[in-house]
């Protein structure tokens, strides 16, 4: 049974609020890489040049990288599934094809999978 139009609505909504908080997010401590939509590059803070500084230097920027990958994985996910809701196959499983509970999707708007899918992956 097809999505609500309402429930749509709001999902839709609310993958765009989570687009724009990651993209935030993102912008707070990496730029956009020119390269590939959705790719960022971690900025290197200076925060001196003695060997303490250097250190924390590297750190942060390790730190930074991490969750620079976390976030962008979750931008992109959320970008596949407003993608898929423009192509009208939101909402379907993308490895068997049945439609995928209503609640899951209301939980975790990025789901792709139905959950019998996402337990084999």
């Amino acid at each position: 049974m097809p999505l609500d139009p309402k429930i749509l609505s709001e999902i839709k909504e609310k993958l765009l609020a989570e687009k724009a908080r990651l993209e935030e997010k993102l912008g707070s401590f990496a730029k956009k890489s020119g390269i590939q939509a959705g790719q960022y590059d971690t900025k290197w803070e200076e925060y001196g040049d003695d060997e303490e500084d250097n250190a924390a230097e590297v750190a942060a920027y390790g730190d930074s990288l991490g969750l620079e990958q976390t976030l962008e994985a979750e931008l992109a996910d959320t970008a596949d599934a407003l993608k898929r809701i423009e192509a009208g196959t939101y909402g379907i499983c993308a490895s068997c094809g049945t439609q995928i509970n209503q609640q899951r999707l209301l939980a975790r708007p990025q789901s792709a999978l139905c959950l019998e899918c996402k337990k084999k992956e």
